[in-house]
C-alpha cells in the first residue's frame, strides 16, 4: 500500500505564520492540522478518495497558506463575503467541483470533517449543505486512498495514462486518413 503523499506543496511555514492567520480570521487550527501544515504547506494528494456513507468524495487541492494564487486566506474571505459558507466551518481542501473540505470549530465537535456542497439555491441555509465524514483530521487522511486504475489503461514511458479504447479509437482514425 503507498503512502499518502502530497505534490506541488507550496514553499514551508511557520508556526509563526499559521498563527497569524488564526489570529486574522479569529480561529484555531486543531494541533494535528497544524503540524500537515507545517510538513506541507497545500498540494495535490496522491491519494485522493475518501470513501464515507456509501459516499465517494475526491479531493482536488488542499489549501496553503500565503499562496497568492490559492491561498487558505483568499478562499476564505470570499467564502465569507458571499455569505454563503458556514461560519462554523474553516475549509482546508477543494474538489474540482468547488465544494470544500473543511473543520468545524464549534465546541461541540471540533477538528471534525465535513464536505461542503455549494449547489444550493441562494436564501436557502448553507448549513444545510454540509456533511460530517470524519470525526477528526488524522482519521479523515488515513482513510484517503487511491483511485482505482481501470485494468485496460495502458502506461506510456512519459508516465501519462492512455486507455486502450483511446488507442483503437486512434489507429481506425489513422486508418481512415490513408483511405483517403
Amino acid at each position: 500500500m503507498k503512502r499518502l503523499k502530497f505534490i506541488n506543496c507550496d514553499k514551508k511555514i511557520s508556526t509563526t505564520e499559521i498563527e497569524s492567520v488564526e489570529n486574522k480570521y479569529n480561529f484555531k487550527y486543531p494541533e494535528e492540522i497544524k503540524k500537515h501544515y507545517l510538513k506541507c504547506n497545500g498540494g495535490y494528494p496522491n491519494k485522493e478518495l475518501y470513501e464515507y456513507d456509501g459516499e465517494e468524495y475526491k479531493i482536488n487541492y488542499f489549501l496553503s497558506i500565503g499562496n497568492k494564487v490559492n491561498s487558505f486566506e483568499k478562499i476564505y474571505e470570499l467564502l465569507r463575503s458571499d455569505d454563503v459558507f458556514p461560519s462554523w466551518l474553516i475549509p482546508f481542501a477543494d474538489d474540482e467541483g468547488g465544494n470544500f473540505f473543511a473543520f468545524s470549530v464549534l465546541e461541540k465537535d471540533y477538528g471534525s470533517i465535513y464536505y461542503y456542497s455549494h449547489e444550493f439555491e441562494l436564501g436557502n441555509d448553507p448549513a444545510l449543505y454540509v456533511k460530517k465524514i470524519s470525526d477528526n483530521f488524522s482519521s479523515f487522511l488515513s482513510n484517503l486512498k487511491m483511485e482505482e486504475e481501470d485494468d485496460t489503461d495502458i502506461n506510456t514511458n512519459s508516465g501519462f495514462r492512455i486507455s486502450e479504447e483511446w488507442v483503437k479509437q486512434m489507429a481506425a482514425n489513422l486508418h481512415k486518413e490513408e483511405l483517403k
